[in-house]
């Protein structure tokens, strides 16, 4: 697909359906194409289609950035020593940059760059837990 299709709008919006099909190709290349989670019935991951992967991150997106590739907001939480940590969230996926250590962070702004890191992350965590993180909260990748 042409990356020019990807681009956001002058507000920051991705178009869902453009994003549908970067969604669908990074998923269909990686090891979730075909795995069916433990808990893909309560998501609708019940073939482990690329296309119930693009919806459900979808809906990910939707929650955590509201498709917005510009998406910047800081959180706080506390890490395994008790001190208070401020963290950045970036882009589409709402991505920790510390995360992708390999990755400018100015580059997590690009839809298509914030994607494939998305999807690497989330593909990590999915086959490591061997569910699918509910999509009521963000989840910290």
């Amino acid at each position: 697909m042409k990356a020019i299709y990807l681009k956001p709008d002058v507000n920051g919006i991705v178009r869902e359906k453009f994003l549908r099909v970067e969604i669908e190709e990074r998923v269909r290349a990686s090891k979730l194409n075909k795995y069916v989670p433990g808990n893909s019935v309560a998501h609708k991951v019940t073939n482990g289609d690329p296309e119930e992967y693009a919806n459900y991150f979808i809906s990910l997106m939707k929650k955590s950035s509201k498709l917005n590739a510009n998406f910047i907001t800081t959180t706080q939480s506390y890490s395994s020593t008790g001190n208070l940590q401020e963290v950045q969230r970036l882009g589409l996926f709402s991505i920790n940059p510390f995360t992708c250590p390999n990755v400018n962070i100015r580059e997590l702004f690009d839809p298509k760059v914030n994607v494939r890191e998305g999807i690497r992350l989330y593909e990590e965590l999915i086959l490591r837990e061997g569910n699918l993180p509910d999509v009521i909260g963000v989840v910290s990748i």
